[in-house]
Order: structure tokens, then C-alpha cells, then sequence
């Protein structure tokens, strides 16, 4: 009852591979950020914080432009669960379509290519 094509990854189109591994980058690029500057609690954060500034800088602009209002207080490291969740969709969802795009760029470079040659 079950598609063997979906679960070979051969069989997988570059557009669906790149997807696939673009959503996975994207949720690794917000999840690992976060969970560094939650673990780091002594020492010199400010490098860790940049980047967790810039992890949740796409959502921010995203809904700055839909609301005219910032989502983000200022207020250091002070984000609630739902702005955490919603980085994390936002930031799979735009790395999972570059990843597509990408798989969409490799499979028209391997069309053209000449079948004789090796």
C-alpha cells in the first residue's frame, strides 16, 4: 500500500531533494542559534547574539511589512516560544524554497547535458 518511489531517494527529483534538504538547513540555521545562546549563559555572547539577531531578522521583516509594527521588543535575548516558532517556519519555509530553486537549476544543467557524453 505504500509508494516505494517516495521512500528511495533515488528516485527523488533534484527539485524535491533540494526541498527536502533546504527545509532541513533552514530549520538546523534557526534551532541551532537558539539553542547555543539559551546554552551559553556565561562568557562573551555577544557574537552568539548577532547571530540570533539574524536568525530571526527575516520574521521580524515579514511581519513589519504585514502589520507596520516590529514583532521584536529589543529587549536582549527576551522572545516569547511563539516568535521562537514562527522563526523557525519562516526560516524553513524560505531555505526549503532556495533549495528548490537550486534543485530546479541542477535538474535543468543535467537536462541539457549530452547523453553521450561520459
Amino acid at each position: 500500500m505504500e509508494d516505494r518511489r517516495i521512500l528511495n531517494w533515488r528516485s527523488w527529483s533534484p527539485v524535491r531533494k533540494g526541498l527536502f534538504i533546504g527545509a532541513l538547513a533552514g530549520l538546523l540555521f534557526t534551532v541551532l542559534p537558539v539553542a547555543m545562546v539559551v546554552l551559553a549563559a556565561t562568557g562573551n555572547t555577544f557574537l552568539l547574539g548577532a547571530v540570533y539577531l539574524t536568525v530571526l531578522l527575516p520574521t521580524d521583516c515579514i511581519y513589519m511589512a504585514l502589520t507596520h509594527k516590529p514583532l521584536y521588543s529589543g529587549a536582549a535575548f527576551h522572545v516569547t516560544w511563539m516568535y521562537l516558532l514562527a522563526a523557525t517556519m519562516v526560516n524553513t519555509f524560505l531555505v526549503a524554497i532556495l533549495g528548490g530553486l537550486l534543485g530546479y537549476l541542477i535538474g535543468l544543467l543535467n537536462s541539457h547535458k549530452d547523453p553521450h557524453e561520459n
